[in-house]
């Protein structure tokens, strides 16, 4: 499922819009094929409940209830998988009002089935802002040139949405010395990420940049597909140099970090969920190598959908 016009970052994406329902395809196999994935999933649900029943029967005396209570509580909750997951699938395949967003996204582990909002203000204000005492949201990114208008709107602190919370701003400058701390080299001989040799030639300035860093480097791409590819160039030069070279995928995310901020020579290779939300200190990185900016691609279901979005406001 790829498509057309797509780059490597949205190659396993299929967005679902309104035509599509009524294409044979999906009328004569992908609505069958869902009701009875529905079914076998009903039934069981069913047979789940009746073994945590019978559990629940059987072990009359407080030793076996005991004994039997864990037993009992993974059956519940299976159950309640089972029950969302089967909602899941009727609210998916029924059409979707402007503000929501469908696709199909092809995984390394499977098929993903995605049903999102493309204004998820309202939610975090009623469902996280609303119910907690206070909230602390702290980034580099919250403030544009008109302070925190825009952050504010897409994240739902409006006095609209939460007429009772009290919203207080602030921005910090930063501590950090940047002009004397940090170098920022962005290359000027390397071809678009769209030449049939951009990886190729790309690969090497990665490795000479891992080399002058001497290790303790991130290299962040925006597409598996380009992270293994380069994995698979620099792998053996890596490990003859005495790097330690660590890829996203082959282990978990923690257990790569851990990995990676142990060593004195290491190098990770990530994508995803390795952009933001990683705080490694001090020596323990030394280098960060974009090797394409994470923009969305305008195959992106949620970009394509916010854009039509907008032609339609005009």
């Amino acid at each position: 499922m790829k498509n057309r016009g797509s780059t490597d970052t949205e190659e396993s994406k299929w967005r679902i819009v309104s035509q599509q329902r009524k294409e044979r395809i999906w009328q004569e196999i992908l609505l069958p094929l869902s009701e009875k994935l529905q079914q076998v999933l009903k039934k069981f649900g069913a047979s789940l409940s009746a073994l945590e029943m019978e559990i629940k029967h059987v072990a009359l005396s407080d030793k076996w209830q005991e004994q039997t209570k864990g037993v009992q509580t993974d059956l519940q909750g299976i159950c309640r998988q089972i029950e969302g997951i089967i909602l899941f699938l009727q609210g998916f395949l029924e059409e979707k009002e402007p503000e929501r967003v469908r696709w199909v996204e092809l995984e390394r582990e499977g098929v993903r089935l995605v049903d999102a909002h493309l204004d998820v203000g309202a939610f975090l204000a009623a469902y996280r802002f609303d119910k907690i005492p206070s909230t602390v949201l702290c980034s580099a990114t919250l403030t544009d040139g008109k302070g925190f208008v825009f952050a504010r709107k897409k994240l739902g602190l409006t006095d609209t949405l939460l007429p009772n919370k009290k919203v207080i701003e602030c921005t910090v400058d930063s501590p950090f010395r940047y002009q004397d701390q940090v170098l920022l080299a962005v290359p000027t001989d390397l071809p678009s990420p769209d030449h049939p040799e951009f990886l190729k030639i790309a690969s090497v300035a990665i490795e000479h940049a891992i080399q002058i860093s001497r290790g303790q480097v991130f290299v962040l791409f925006t597409s598996y597909s380009m992270l293994q590819k380069v994995g698979e160039r620099l792998g053996q030069i890596l490990a003859s140099q005495g790097f330690v070279l660590l890829q996203q995928g082959s282990r978990s995310r923690q257990h790569l970090l851990k990995e990676f901020i142990s060593g004195s020579k290491s190098v990770l290779l990530g994508t995803d969920s390795f952009w933001e939300g990683v705080d490694v200190v001090g020596d323990a990185l030394r280098c960060v190598i974009l090797v394409k900016l994470p923009f969305p691609s305008p195959s992106d279901p949620i970009a394509q959908a916010r854009a039509e979005q907008m032609k339609q406001r005009e």
